[in-house]
C-alpha cells in the first residue's frame, strides 16, 4: 500500500494531495506550514542519509521526530506513516522503510506542491522563492 505512492503510472486521482494532508491543521496552524515544510524536508533527508548507511537505530530516532511533528501539527496520514517508518527501523525491515520513506518524501512534495500554488497567509515569500521577485509595489 505504501510503495505505490512513489509509482509514476498511478492515476492523478490517486496521488497525494497537500489539501488532505493538513486537512485537519487547525486555521491558526497553517502560518506555520512553510516552517514546517522545511523541518520535514530536513529530516526526510536524514532518514535518508539513514537507510541508505543501515543505520536503523538512528532512523527510529529521525522517523520519531517526524511522527512527533506530525502528530502536533494535526497531519495524522503523516504521522502514521512516520509511525510505520519508525516501526520498520526498529524491526530492520530496510524494504517496509524504504516504502514508508517514499511516502513521507511524497507528502513533502504533495506540501510543496500546495505552498508553491497558494502560499500561506502572513507569509512573504514561498519556500525556495525568496528574493525572486523585484515587484515590491510598496510606495506610498
Amino acid at each position: 500500500q505504501l510503495h505505490r505512492v512513489d509509482e509514476p503510472g498511478m492515476p492523478p486521482g490517486q496521488r497525494l494531495s497537500g489539501a488532505a494532508l493538513i486537512a485537519a491543521m487547525p486555521e491558526m496552524l497553517r502560518p506555520l506550514l512553510p516552517g514546517v515544510w522545511r523541518t520535514a524536508e530536513a529530516l526526510t533527508g536524514q532518514a535518508g542519509d539513514a537507510l541508505l548507511a543501515g543505520d536503523m537505530a538512528l532512523l527510529a530516532r529521525v522517523a520519531h521526530t517526524v511522527r512527533g511533528m506530525a502528530a502536533n501539527y494535526a497531519m495524522p496520514e503523516w504521522a502514521a506513516c512516520a509511525a510505520a517508518l519508525e516501526c520498520s527501523a526498529r524491526y530492520a525491515d530496510r524494504d517496509t522503510a524504504s516504502d514508508a520513506l517514499a511516502w513521507l518524501r511524497a507528502a513533502l512534495s504533495a506540501l510543496s506542491v500546495l505552498l508553491g500554488q497558494s502560499g500561506q497567509p502572513n507569509q512573504p515569500s514561498q519556500p525556495g522563492q525568496s528574493g525572486q521577485s523585484g515587484q515590491s509595489d510598496q510606495s506610498s
